[in-house]
């Protein structure tokens, strides 16, 4: 679920192999060995989570027990590939569209990956650091102006 997950539209009988549609959430890229900020990190020993993560992976499951439910009961050497007809029977609620569409409703397909590994600052680091510089700015008794591409301070 956190990576890719590849569903082929129609049936073992009639495939459309061209058109296969991802329905995973793409966290983790272990071949590319690529992370993404905020949610996943590659250690020496595995992938680690975030709760913004486990968030998004709760959310998930909740909207769509029944297919993740039938997924993860499935082995049988597919590995990540399933068929749109074993996921979605007649009459069920859920559709293909629908799930890419939450999918890509999430805030976590908006972040860039990155290389694993990669030395940033979390975000609530960045927003600490942000805090404090708003503190002194306030604080002091320059006044700051912007020109051009530069800021610069006056008493």
């Amino acid at each position: 679920m956190t990576g890719c997950i590849m569903v082929t539209p129609g049936s073992p009988d009639n495939p459309n192999d061209r058109f296969k549609t991802n329905i995973g959430l793409n966290l983790k890229f272990t071949k590319r060995n690529e992370e993404v900020p905020g949610y996943t990190k590659r250690t020496d020993e595995g992938w680690t989570y975030s709760d913004k993560a486990m968030e998004v992976v709760g959310q998930y499951l909740a909207e769509f027990p029944e297919i993740w439910s039938y997924i993860s009961s499935k082995d049988g050497g597919r590995g990540d590939n399933f068929y749109e007809t074993d996921l979605f029977k007649e009459g069920s609620p859920y559709s293909l569209k629908k799930m890419t569409d939450f999918v890509k409703g999430l805030p976590c397909n908006s972040v860039k990956t990155m290389k694993a590994g990669a030395e940033i600052l979390d975000q609530g680091v960045i927003n600490a650091i942000e805090q404090e510089v708003q503190k002194i700015i306030v604080s002091s008794k320059l006044y700051y102006f912007i020109v051009g591409n530069f800021l610069s301070a006056i008493e």
